[in-house]
């Protein structure tokens, strides 16, 4: 049978699909690709369910020897992605034949790339997803990121149609859209200032789960929920300490801080394309 052999494992990879839907109630997050455009891209160039399972890159990509003869495509962030040491482009299909290498290095815009395959991996299923989710030991090896000399293996290639036209590209993005969080007004007037003043970045402290945002705001001012509260992607929680955090794909369905704002799903995409160095502020939208 065919398979994919993860030479590298790069950083953070795993298999990522539009994640599971209604399940929060349960206490079960979403997960799925961070950057849902890109995915849908990738395997939009296909022809393939734009849904379907992706190899999702963060940061560096992964080295990847191919056991079978398959037509794959890349979205996303340039990672500098080569085919047998010959680079390749993003947005474009592929053949890979048996004992090809895909290799590629740390991302030199955004930060996340997705590689698409003619093909289904064959993992186990979670909730009518294969998306990776860690702590609930969901997805492909237990939901843990790749390891070196992991092997995937793969259904029969799947015959190539002509895309869906839904190619995505990311873009950069300094200005953030935000609307105001169901306790927004729980902000004072400095806090306030801050929030829209501040040049903010994502702290190397972030993962799946959630963004950390640096610099601090000031949390003179903070106040405490009595009670847990629901809370989805994109909600940005003030901690006691004064830290923003952006709940993330794989965040928590309920949380203790103060929910000031929240952005909306077409955002998140974009913001998860950022880089720890990128600088951004935050904008004020009106609600709908």
């Amino acid at each position: 049978m065919a398979y994919l052999e993860i030479l590298n494992p790069g950083l953070f990879t795993s298999i990522q699909d539009a994640g599971r839907k209604h399940l929060a109630f349960y206490a079960i997050p979403r997960s799925g690709a961070m950057d849902i455009m890109s995915l849908q891209s990738a395997n939009s160039i296909l022809g393939k369910e734009i849904s379907s399972a992706c190899i999702e890159f963060n940061f560096q990509a992964a080295d990847i020897r191919f056991h079978g003869s398959y037509i794959i495509a890349l979205s996303g962030a340039d990672m500098q992605f080569k085919l047998n040491g010959i680079e390749i482009k993003l947005y474009k299909a592929y053949n890979v034949l048996p004992g090809d290498v895909l290799s590629g290095s740390f991302a030199r815009k955004n930060t996340r790339s997705y590689m698409a395959i003619n093909a289904e991996f064959i993992i186990p299923q979670s909730y009518d997803s294969n998306s990776s989710y860690a702590p609930a030991g969901f997805g492909f090896n237990g939901g843990k990121a790749f390891q070196k000399n992991d092997c995937i293996m793969l259904s029969d290639p799947e015959e190539l149609v002509s895309g869906h036209n839904r190619v995505f590209f990311p873009e950069s993005i300094t200005e953030i859209p935000i609307y105001k969080g169901p306790e927004f007004e729980w902000l004072s007037k400095d806090n306030i200032l801050r929030l829209f003043d501040t040049a903010f970045s994502i702290s190397m402290d972030s993962n799946r789960m959630g963004a950390r945002l640096a610099p601090l705001i000031d949390y003179s001012h903070h106040r405490s929920l009595e009670q847990s509260v629901p809370v989805l992607p994109g909600f940005v929680q003030w901690t006691p300490s004064g830290e923003l955090i952006v709940i993330l794909q794989d965040g928590q369905t309920t949380g203790g801080y103060p929910r000031i704002a929240y952005m909306k799903p077409e955002i998140i995409y974009r913001f998860n394309q950022l880089q720890a160095r990128d600088k951004f502020r935050f904008k004020l939208e009106n609600p709908i």
